[in-house]
């Protein structure tokens, strides 16, 4: 892979990025735009439903171009980390960028933004990688939570190098009912940590609207059930994971996040799990599989 940098660097503060000269090197803070094949990812897993989910808002039925009008992955700024031989590793963003790669008019030449948190151009491997884990900025599991070595990682951000976290695609949908969104790395993976430990969550109704609605009702009535200061994954707590103290914060059951949750795909404004279905079933996309093999962009 060529040397990614110097690249478009642009304001930390959100200017408009701006070219440099080649002479120009990016600091940490700055706002950088490359393409997608230059990113290296930092975990080995996805939970597809969520990419089966954005996908299926931007590109299926009515409400579509607003959707993709919202929400275009183009728009986020994720961060990165610059690396040995000044290459980017993502801490944040594989969803988010995958979701664009997978997209017909993405891809790997689109560019994205990104903010650099560190600089660690200058260290071995090794270092790096440390360095690396020490802050959470990879997450270093297979599907099964089990460790994998750094050279396990996927090569590029297509769907298809990556592994099926059922749990983290499960948690995808929590979101907003039973946890909130936080800083932390990897927030949906601890949780995933903490649901590897429940022995009757059975994954195998991931096609069944319904059948899975109850699932991410039971689990999100769990998270909003602990105490703030409950052990989730290592040292961090309910409370760090954005754990809600009210179940889908405080609203009724047809209202607020589980009630948008709920809309099925019949529906003027289906939710993000019916969207995901109907995209894994238009696309033969079954749970355990390795991507849709690009059938959304012929």
């Amino acid at each position: 892979m060529r040397n990614p940098l110097p690249v478009r660097r642009g304001s930390a503060r959100g200017g408009r990025a701006r070219e440099q000269s080649d002479a120009a090197r990016p600091r940490v803070g700055d706002v950088v735009v490359a393409p997608l094949s230059d990113l290296h990812p930092t975990q080995s897993t996805l939970g597809f439903d969520e990419i089966c989910s954005k996908l299926g808002r931007y590109t299926l039925g009515k409400n579509a171009p607003e959707a993709k009008g919202r929400s275009d992955p183009r728009t986020r700024t994720k961060t990165a980390v610059i690396g040995p031989g000044s290459q980017l590793y993502l801490t944040d963003g594989h969803h988010t960028f995958t979701t664009l790669a997978e997209m017909a008019d993405g891809g790997p030449d689109a560019r994205v933004k990104l903010r650099l948190v560190a600089d660690l151009s200058d260290a071995t491997p090794d270092v790096f990688w440390a360095t690396m884990r020490r802050h959470g900025w990879t997450h270093l599991k297979d599907a099964e939570g089990r460790t994998i070595a750094p050279a396990d990682l996927p090569a590029s951000l297509a769907l298809a190098d990556f592994g099926d976290d059922e749990l983290r695609s499960l948690l995808y949908f929590a979101r907003g009912i039973g946890y909130r969104s936080t800083d932390v790395p990897f927030q949906e993976f601890h949780w995933a940590e903490w649901l590897r430990t429940e022995t009757d969550i059975d994954l195998r109704i991931r096609h069944e609207h319904d059948a899975y609605l109850d699932l991410v009702e039971r689990v999100t009535r769990a998270q909003a059930s602990l105490r703030p200061d409950a052990r989730i994954s290592g040292d961090l707590t309910a409370a760090d994971l954005g754990a809600l103290p009210r179940w889908n914060d405080g609203a009724a059951k047809g209202e607020g996040a589980f009630g948008r949750l709920s809309a099925p795909y019949e529906s003027p404004r289906p939710g993000r799990l019916a969207y995901a279905l109907e995209f894994r079933q238009l696309h033969g996309i079954h749970p355990a599989h390795r991507g849709p093999e690009h059938a959304h962009r012929s």
